[in-house]
């Protein structure tokens, strides 16, 4: 395949893999796009406009041309062009994410530090119940530091949507504003819509947990969530982490393996979880294992990072490793690093 071709620097042959691909499936948008990017960086700049030239006449109207149409035009600081293909391509498909981070990365080329407010709400104002200008704007106002009217902005679109989906998907968008008690009322709202609803009811079932408070509702609304999909690893990694919570490590310890079990790549968090519980059963070997495993993958800087390397670092010190707190305990206050 081109990428270990790249690797051995035989960039033709990578070349002519990407040529065979647009010959065979022409719909496959990352083949040119690749082979654009591949000619441009090298320096073959002609060869590279008529590989965009050609995918513009065979899909003239596709997402992936009049995305990289854009991004050539911000190359050429043909701003206005590249605005302009943009907005065409939200005014035929809003949802379009990149998008919308394209035409923020033009503005802010160009020190119009206000153009992609001024566009998310005019996109909101046609269409009350677009979740992804709902989501962009949010984001953008709660990294500005304008919490406030973040909020108000998922406030006005819940009341603009009717089905539990997308009050489900509108639910954490509240946490960049700091706002989880709006989060766990916004699930609550999903489910009053849809009692079956097995992300919302997840969802809710986890914060409740990792805040050690109603656990008995908790684990009704996660166990009925793994009901409705039983492989789903996020839910079980749930259901681990309330039983968990009750002290009940060994059913923990199961659901967590199966958790991470049905994973392709397990989540840095499950893996903590789960070394937590094997942990608390004694499994201390196994349990650093996981931990380990969880270091490699977290992000650096994060506080899971943090507190699973101090856990590795007790571990291979020889002293007690403090888990995360059962719920008993974070009611009388002890102080444990979470997983």
């Amino acid at each position: 395949m081109p990428p270990s071709l790249r690797l051995l620097r035989r960039d033709d042959e990578a070349d002519a893999v990407l040529r065979r691909l647009i010959d065979e499936h022409p719909a496959f948008d990352p083949a040119p796009q690749a082979l654009f990017e591949s000619l441009l960086g090298r320096g073959r700049a002609s060869e590279a406009v008529s590989v965009l030239q050609a995918w513009m006449a065979r899909d003239p109207r596709g997402v992936g041309v009049r995305l990289l149409q854009a991004r050539v035009f911000m190359l050429a600081q043909r701003n206005d062009a590249a605005e302009s293909m943009l907005l065409a391509l939200l005014a035929d498909r809003p949802d379009e994410i990149m998008a919308w981070e394209l035409l923020g990365a033009l503005y802010q080329n160009t020190g119009d530090k206000d153009g992609l407010e001024k566009r998310l709400r005019e996109a909101l104002a046609k269409r009350p119940d677009d979740l992804t200008a709902v989501r962009r704007l949010a984001q953008l106002l709660a990294e500005g530091g304008r919490a406030g009217d973040a909020v108000a902005v998922v406030d006005a679109a819940r009341r603009a949507v009717r089905h539990a989906e997308q009050v489900y998907m509108l639910s954490h968008l509240y946490e960049p504003a700091g706002r989880k008690d709006l989060t766990e009322a916004t699930l609550r709202e999903a489910l009053k819509i849809d009692p079956r609803h097995a992300g919302a009811a997840n969802d809710l079932g986890y914060m409740m947990a990792d805040d050690g408070r109603n656990l008995a509702e908790s684990e009704r609304l996660i166990r009925m969530a793994v009901e409705a999909e039983p492989d789903n690893h996020a839910f079980l990694d749930s259901l681990g982490w309330v039983l968990y919570k009750q002290g009940r490590f060994a059913e923990a310890a199961e659901q967590l393996g199966r958790a991470v079990e049905s994973s392709l790549r397990p989540d840095p968090v499950v893996l903590d979880h789960y070394g937590d519980a094997l942990y608390r059963l004694g499994r201390v070997q196994e349990a650093a294992e996981r931990w380990r495993a969880a270091s490699e993958r977290a992000e650096r800087g994060t506080p899971l990072l943090r507190a699973v390397e101090e856990k590795l670092r007790r571990h291979r010190a020889g002293e007690k490793v403090e888990t995360a707190p059962l719920a008993a305990e974070q009611e009388r206050g002890i102080e444990t690093p979470a997983g």
